[in-house]
């Protein structure tokens, strides 16, 4: 799983990219709900397992273009080069 840092530094490239090329780009964002809670009860050794564990998920399911990224706490970005909106829907 990629870093905040990272994934900042990459998407400035994908967009001058795509700017440039006229390519489709979509950014999808999602968070896990309640890891506070979690982390609460079980300790921030179990959240950041779990987070891990989230992380290794992700990345076996995007596409080897894309880049699934984490932002910061509980909150995931996966930027997805050559995919409009309705591509990049589940």
């Amino acid at each position: 799983m990629f870093s905040h840092g990272y994934l900042h530094m990459h998407l400035q490239k994908q967009i001058a990219e795509c700017r440039s090329r006229e390519k489709v780009l979509a950014i999808g964002f999602f968070d896990i709900t309640k890891l506070t809670g979690l982390n609460g009860e079980y300790g921030y050794v179990t959240g950041n397992r779990l987070l891990r564990q989230i992380g290794d998920a992700i990345g076996g399911l995007v596409r080897a273009e894309d880049l699934p990224a984490r932002f910061g706490g509980d909150e995931f970005y996966i930027v997805l080069p050559g995919s409009d909106q309705e591509a990049a829907r589940p």
